[in-house]
């Protein structure tokens, strides 16, 4: 795809390009173990034989790609890399009310945006019980439906997180294909209140797909507002080798950048 470039654009680009390349720039680089892209610039610590690096080297190099070589490289990654098998569980019981709620949909229909047309999501939602929202399917023939849905969750009820947790484990299980990638986001301020099974059962269940490595399911949770309980939010999602992280409006957007890096 084509993007026009305004003149103020590049000229900005360029002046970048400049700055990078200047000599200063160039030495930081060095020091942090890049080759530097001035040439003139002689090879020092840590770029040595010491360290496993031959400063002979490369004898031949090669040609910065073109903008459509590189566009077409993107292009095939996305038609190459495994889709997205994901299960959102989000808590809307009576205790995200005002802020968190609403923090809380905004993240979940910007995450909803970035996935791709061919990834799977399903949507749980948690309050003194779970319901399942939209069910697991590709999101590119539903994605606007799901936004819209999104759109009016409010909160109510109580808080069974652990219940949420295991049921959107134990059947991603099942019905995620093992050839995807395949991961669990919840967003919760953390409080179970009216859960059957136990923080206990649900570590124990994420522990023991441990021996599928890399293509075991990965769970992130999110801790909304400052009362959140981190602790069993990070113990849910530890297990599995995700992530537990703290939302607010001005780190969310990294926050979904650095889980979609795991897809």
């Amino acid at each position: 795809m084509n993007v026009e470039v305004a003149a103020e654009q590049k000229e900005a680009a360029q002046l970048f390009e400049t700055f990078l390349l200047d000599k200063p720039q160039q030495l930081k680089a060095l020091e942090f173990g890049f080759r530097p892209a001035d040439p003139s610039i002689p090879l020092t610590t840590p770029l040595e034989s010491q360290h496993g690096v031959d400063p002979n080297q490369p004898q031949t190099i090669l040609e910065i790609p073109s903008a459509p070589v590189i566009e077409g490289i993107q292009d095939l990654w996305h038609q190459t890399k495994k889709p997205v098998d994901l299960i959102v569980v989000m808590d809307i019981s009576g205790s995200m009310d005002g802020n968190k709620i609403t923090t809380a949909r905004s993240s979940l229909m910007q995450f909803v945006q970035k996935l791709d047309d061919r990834d799977q999501l399903r949507i749980d939602l948690f309050s003194s019980d779970v319901s399942t929202l939209t069910p697991l399917s590709p999101i590119g023939a539903k994605r606007q439906q799901v936004l819209d849905s999104v759109s009016g969750i409010f909160e109510q009820g109580n808080t069974s997180l652990y219940d949420a947790a295991l049921r959107a484990y134990q059947e991603l299980q099942v019905e995620g294909n093992p050839k995807h990638i395949r991961a669990i986001v919840i967003l919760s301020d953390g409080q179970d209140t009216a859960s059957a099974a136990t923080l206990q059962q649900v570590i124990d269940e994420i522990a023991a797909s441990e021996s599928e490595g890399g293509n075991a399911i990965k769970v992130f949770t999110i801790a909304f507002g400052e009362d959140a309980d981190k602790t069993v939010l990070e113990a849910i999602a530890n297990p599995s080798g995700g992530k537990q992280y703290d939302s607010s409006p001005e780190n969310l957007q990294k926050i979904y950048d650095d889980i979609a890096t795991f897809f």
